[in-house]
């Protein structure tokens, strides 16, 4: 996709969801994960919804969604300009930061 330069802001919706579950497999999508990108679909009207994740959520919401969205694999981050990341909270900003970045 490329970037507009028009100065426009556009009309994508990122989600970035949880890598994994306590196991170290895929992440249930829940029922408000799915709420949420039904609203963001039925209210804003984005031309792409895009689910940024390592791993691909897993579930019977997921199934209903996943079709209507672009899956974005994303890395798993250590660090960031030599500094550790432990924090959970803190992968997802700095992949939510990447997203607009690279997408708009």
């Amino acid at each position: 996709q490329t970037i507009d330069n028009s100065g426009r802001v556009p009309n994508i919706v990122h989600f970035v969801f949880g890598s994994s579950d306590s196991r170290g497999g895929s992440a249930e999508f829940t029922f408000l994960n799915y709420l949420a990108v039904v609203s963001a679909l039925t209210v804003q009207r984005p031309t792409a919804v895009m689910a940024h994740c390592l791993l691909e959520p897993v579930g019977f919401f997921w199934d209903l969604v996943k079709t209507r969205m672009t899956v974005v694999q994303r890395r798993d981050l250590h660090s960031i300009f030599s500094n550790e990341i432990s924090v959970a909270a803190h992968k997802v900003q700095i992949i939510a930061l990447e997203a607009l970045i690279q997408h708009g």
